[in-house]
């Protein structure tokens, strides 16, 4: 997993900027993921309100989309009812069309992303790496950006009655965007 977030951050530093004539731009992201919740096989764990902090990296080939990349990292937040705890890291593609606006927001924006994920769950000896799928909507005010995203995050395990884990989240982010 260290080696996709080397990976992802040089992609950022030297290979965004090789577009130099494309615009571009860097985000850090916090937020929260509401209601959350864990399906082992069938049997339904809740799982506690947890934070998140993310970084993604945009080029632009066309005036209104966006391509890039991104990491995010769940830390650890409790599995209900249980003394377990859980933490997620997601290494992603991601597109996003914007439209632009006039006044004091500048523009919404969609979010398809599509990646990798690795989580740590107590409940379970092995949790492999697996796959991660979101889609969200977000408005940018200047340097600002707030956006919600639905993700699904899908691992092979190896457990006691369980051989597939996902996690369904609603997060809900704020941060701030660095332009180039």
């Amino acid at each position: 997993m260290k080696k996709i977030i080397v990976f992802v951050v040089l992609f950022v530093l030297f290979i965004a900027p090789a577009y130099a004539k494309m615009s571009g731009e860097i985000v850090a992201k916090g937020g929260i993921i509401a209601s959350p919740y864990l399906n082992l096989d069938g049997d339904i764990a809740d799982v506690d309100v947890g934070f998140i902090l993310g970084a993604e990296g945009y080029v632009f080939p066309w005036k209104s989309v966006g391509l890039g990349v991104g990491v995010t990292h769940l830390f650890d937040t409790d599995v209900e009812n249980t003394a377990k705890k859980m933490s997620d890291t997601n290494v992603y593609l991601s597109v996003k069309p914007r439209i632009t606006v006039d006044g004091e927001i500048s523009a919404v924006y969609f979010l398809g992303q599509l990646g990798v994920s690795k989580a740590e769950i107590n409940i379970i000896d092995d949790c492999g790496t697996g796959i991660y799928v979101a889609g969200g909507v977000g408005i940018e005010a200047k340097w600002l950006i707030i956006e919600a995203i639905y993700s699904y995050n899908n691992w092979a395990v190896k457990a006691d009655n369980a051989k597939r884990a996902a996690l369904y989240t609603l997060g809900l982010n704020i941060g701030y965007k660095f332009s180039f």
